[in-house]
Parts: structure tokens; C-alpha cells; sequence
């Protein structure tokens, strides 16, 4: 299958079918050098592309695979620790963020508590952090020990949120990622090295179908051990800061 933006990219002979297809907006069937193809116009907003196959379970067979493909490289299956905490934050709320505080001592957690008393639906003690939720308006000025995960509708994606920018940053807002792994001063060890090989080839490369298989694996080991899910946008970014500094 191939797929043209306009019908100036296909070969000269084959730009009339491109004008009936265009302007009919119906498939055109049609012989070039003895070979059958069909011409299909697919529009998208105001624009029109065509796609060109020989057969039409080629476009099935082809966009079957993309989506797999896709959907693999997508999904993200939750670490166990968070799936039990999800299960503390049940809520009535369609959208929440959640706030995770990292507290040294007794009279900090006891302060952090009193501080965010009016604006929390319900607090967790785990691991020496504390878990808040919060509704999707609310607003908390992030300082060192605060991690807060942008609006989301399930507890699993704002505790993973939540829980990767106090793993890797120690507290900040989520929405902002790129901009604090550009201040971020990396160990001089990060825990990010063992990934490098792996990283290169999710962020920087189209993965060959002969290493999908191993690859994908070790992402999901990636995924599960450090919470980063780079089919993200904001999350390849930051990764992509991080992977930089690393190298340099």
C-alpha cells in the first residue's frame, strides 16, 4: 500500500484516475502496466489523501498490523504496588490529580496534613510519603518533596504520575517534566544507564521486526521499574533530556 498527499506524486499516467478519485470522492479501479490497482480517497478535515493498493485486504492486512504494532508499544500494565494503592482511592470524582508528599519526620508529615486539610478528599500513609486526592481545579505551588500528577480520570495513572516525579525528581508538577529534567543534576551514576541501549531504540529508532519481540519485553520491564511510559509524548521528551545528559 501506498499512501500520496497529492496527486502530483504519483506517476503521470496515473494522475487522471487521481482526478476522478479526488473529485468524485469514490475509489477508482484501474490497469497500469498490466497491473490492477485501486485508488482509494480518504479525507481527513480538508485534506485529501490516496491510498494505492493492489488489493484491498492489503490496506486490512497493513493497518492491522500498525495498530498491534501500536497498541503494544502503548500499553502499559501497572505495577502491582499501584494497583493496590488504586484501590484506597475509590472515587465519585470523574477527574482528580494526585498529590504524593515525601516527609522526613513525624512534625513534617503532621504539618503537611494540617497544611492540605482543607482541599484533600482523602490521605494514604505509604513507604514514609503521603497520598493525597484532589479535585481537578485545585492548584498546589509545588516545592521540593510535593509531586503532583496532572488531571486524570483513574488512580492508577495519578499515583503512577505522581509516584514517577518523586522517584526521578523528588517533587514537581507533571505538566512541567521537560522543564525539570532540563534543571535536573544527574547523579553521576543515574540509575537511567542500564537503559541506554533499550532507550535509543524506543526513542530514536523504528524498532525491526525481528527485535519487536525481545524489545517490547524489556520495555515492559522499563515501564514496570521505573514508571516512565515513553508512548507519552511529554514522557519521550523528558527522557530524551535525560538520555542527553547521560551521554555527555
Amino acid at each position: 500500500m501506498k499512501i500520496y498527499l497529492s496527486k502530483e506524486e504519483l506517476e503521470l499516467e496515473k494522475q487522471m484516475y487521481a482526478d476522478i478519485a479526488i473529485n468524485s470522492k469514490v475509489r477508482i479501479e484501474y490497469t497500469y502496466k498490466d497491473e490492477k490497482y485501486l485508488l482509494i480517497p480518504y479525507q481527513i478535515g480538508d485534506l485529501i489523501v490516496l491510498l494505492e493498493v493492489n488489493d484491498e485486504k492489503e490496506i486490512v492486512a497493513q493497518l492491522l498490523d500498525k495498530f498491534v504494532r501500536q497498541w503494544v508499544l502503548e500499553n502499559y500494565t501497572y505495577p502491582e504496588e499501584i494497583k493496590t494503592l488504586a484501590k484506597h482511592f475509590k472515587t465519585e470524582l470523574k477527574k482528580f490529580k494526585i498529590l504524593v508528599v515525601k516527609y522526613n519526620s513525624p512534625e513534617e508529615k503532621e504539618f503537611s496534613r494540617y497544611s492540605l486539610s482543607n482541599i484533600t478528599f482523602g490521605v494514604v500513609s505509604y513507604n514514609n510519603l503521603d497520598i493525597h486526592l484532589l479535585s481537578a481545579n485545585t492548584e498546589i505551588k509545588t516545592k521540593y518533596g510535593y509531586s503532583i500528577s496532572d488531571i486524570v480520570e483513574t488512580p492508577e495513572e495519578g499515583l503512577r504520575q505522581a509516584l514517577l516525579i518523586n522517584k526521578w525528581f523528588g517533587g514537581g508538577d507533571y505538566t512541567e517534566l521537560p522543564n525539570i529534567a532540563l534543571e535536573k543534576q544527574l547523579e553521576e551514576k543515574s540509575d537511567l544507564e542500564k537503559w541506554l541501549e533499550l532507550l535509543s531504540y524506543v526513542l530514536f529508532k523504528d524498532i525491526d521486526e525481528k527485535y519487536f519481540g525481545p524489545i517490547i519485553n524489556k520495555l515492559n520491564e522499563f515501564k514496570q521499574e521505573t514508571y516512565f511510559n515513553p508512548s507519552k509524548n511529554i514522557e519521550k521528551i523528558t527522557l530524551g533530556i535525560l538520555v542527553s545528559k547521560i551521554h555527555k
